[in-house]
């Protein structure tokens, strides 16, 4: 994943605005707060950065992949970490 600025905000925006009403979800709402924290979890296990879902320059070295971070941050898409 290639993060490109405010991630949570738009991944949040998409899953909260689901119609559930027509579904076998039918009354099921998703706490906004439990999702945010989910996903920080999500990006710390991944190596991501919480803010931007950008990768961040040594958990891509320490997958052997110094060029790709190289490349990434000359593109300023990756994060300062």
């Amino acid at each position: 994943m290639i993060g490109t600025g405010d991630i949570k905000g738009c991944l949040a925006g998409k899953i909260l605005r689901i119609d559930l009403s027509n579904r076998s979800y039918k009354g099921f709402k998703i706490n906004e707060d439990k999702y945010n924290e989910m996903l920080d979890e999500f990006y710390e296990l991944s190596g991501w950065d919480k803010e931007t879902g950008m990768q961040t320059r040594s958990d891509l070295e320490k997958l052997g992949l110094k060029d790709i971070a190289k490349k990434l941050a000359k593109q300023d898409k990756l994060a300062d970490k």
